[in-house]
Parts: C-alpha cells; sequence; structure tokens
C-alpha cells in the first residue's frame, strides 16, 4: 500500500524494515538508524495527534496518520539540501 505508515505494521516487522531503510545513506532515512529511540516517539506523536484531532471534532479514519509540513519551513528546506535530497 503506498504512503502507509511504518507504525501500522506489527512492531516486529516495523523494526525490519526500518533496519533496511536504516542503511540507505539520504538524510530523510536517518531516524531508521536509531529506530529503538525513533520508534517510541513516533507512537506518542501519533496517539497526541489522533487525540488532539478527535478534541477539535474530527473524526479519525486511522490511529496512525500521514503527516505532512504544508507551509515553507526553512528547518526542512535546509535539512534536505535545499530540496535536492
Amino acid at each position: 500500500m503506498p504512503l502507509q505508515s511504518i507504525t501500522e505494521l506489527p512492531k516486529d516487522e516495523a523494526y525490519k524494515i526500518a533496519l533496511s531503510l536504516g542503511s540507505n545513506k539520504a538524510k530523510a532515512f536517518g531516524r531508521f538508524k536509531d529506530f529503538k529511540n525513533y520508534y517510541p516517539r513516533r507512537i506518542e506523536t501519533e496517539k497526541w495527534l489522533y487525540n488532539l484531532f478527535i478534541k477539535l471534532g474530527g473524526e479519525p479514519e486511522t490511529e496512525h496518520p500521514l503527516y505532512f509540513v504544508l507551509e515553507k519551513s526553512d528547518f526542512l528546506y535546509k535539512w534536505f539540501s535545499k530540496g535536492n535530497s
């Protein structure tokens, strides 16, 4: 399934995929090199987003949303080598 959140997978499968992604040299995959620390933070972020969405009147279709930056982000622009990575 395209754009499936890694947290929708069983934990052991997510770690297996993260191990393979962590070997990629692209900056965007850096979080997978330290997945044991990234994964719990990602789960907590998703819970926060889910609960806030409900609090604001939303009716979520999933507990594991895909989330994006919709506006300009100087941090991300620099982090992704000015959009070239």
